[in-house]
């Protein structure tokens, strides 16, 4: 697996979309082996740059409150695409996204999908890959409907071709991105770290379970943590926020609202709570917490079926 940065595009970039003195560079793990040359390129081009080391989720994690209090201009944001549909940031923030180059073993798809029509999905850092890999699988006798990039909270690039395939196969790193596609047709993981092609229908039936237990567990809960975060794009609609906590308290739960940067387990010892209910990045349900978490639309779904 190889991260590409293409520099002289990357020199191009800063040159014809940066605006201002002093930038803060937001990236992922995964891009730190690259920021002393992206740092270089930057101070080359008249900047002063500050580089963020706290980590970086996704697009929906901007750091643009920290950015001025730094005294910067902007924010450069590497590794992700803009999201699409979100309101304005009063500073400027620029998102540079980065291309990671992997293969796949399609004697691996070949052999292991017996199904004849596949759906395409990856990460945005994989995206320029898909028309090689659709190329790669109809070789080997397949046919594959190119579906898009997903993101965990945000798979309708998949969804709207579901009565195209017969399957769908995610290239990319770990389960969450795949098992987050609500279908009933089969999933497949390729593994692009561990070389591994595995259907996911097993995990898929086994999170159901979890998911099912944890839904209930708000039967018998009396203290509830309704989880938000105020990064910028995971901010909740605060009115609904508060009009779940009222429905919720209607039915003698009591609900404490806590509000974190980074939601994690060891924030909450000593909290004495039941039940957790994310309302930021779904991905969150998938740490390990000391008691049930569930998402926001599952506890909406609890409410409607209990009326």
């Amino acid at each position: 697996m190889r991260v590409m940065l293409d520099e002289r595009s990357f020199e191009n970039f800063v040159k014809t979309r940066l605006k201002g003195r002093r930038v803060l560079v937001q990236l992922p793990e995964g891009l730190k082996p690259k920021i002393d040359r992206i740092a270089k390129i930057l101070e080359q081009s008249g900047y002063e740059v500050v580089i963020s080391m706290e980590p970086c989720y996704g697009a929906c994690d901007i750091r643009d409150e920290e950015a001025k209090r730094l005294g910067c201009d902007l924010v450069l944001h590497l590794g992700h695409k803009e999201l699409v549909g979100k309101r304005e940031v009063p500073m400027l923030v620029v998102y540079y996204p980065i291309s990671i180059d992997v293969e796949i073993d399609v004697k691996k798809v070949a052999e292991r999908i017996r199904e004849e029509k596949i759906g395409l999905v990856t990460t945005v850092q994989h995206e320029h890959l898909l028309a090689v890999w659709a190329k790669q699988i109809e070789e080997v006798g397949k046919k594959a409907i190119i579906c898009g990039p997903i993101l965990g909270c945000d798979q309708r690039n998949a969804l709207v071709h579901e009565k195209e395939v017969d399957c769908f196969l995610f290239v990319g790193s770990g389960r969450f991105h795949a098992l987050g596609i609500r279908t009933k047709k089969p999933i497949y993981l390729y593994d692009v770290e561990k070389n591994e092609l595995t259907n996911l229908d097993e995990d898929r039936r086994r999170w159901e379970l979890i998911d099912f237990a944890r839904k209930e567990a708000f039967r018998d809960a009396k203290r509830i943590g309704f989880l938000v975060s105020w990064k910028r794009w995971q901010v909740p609609a605060m009115e609904e926020l508060f009009a779940l906590k009222k429905e919720t308290e209607r039915r003698g739960k009591e609900v404490l609202i806590l509000a974190f940067d980074e939601i994690k387990n060891e924030k909450l010892l000593g909290m004495k709570l039941d039940l957790l209910v994310n309302f930021a990045c779904p991905r969150i349900k998938e740490d390990k917490f000391d008691v049930p978490i569930i998402n926001k639309g599952d506890l909406e779904a609890i409410l409607v079926k209990e009326g």
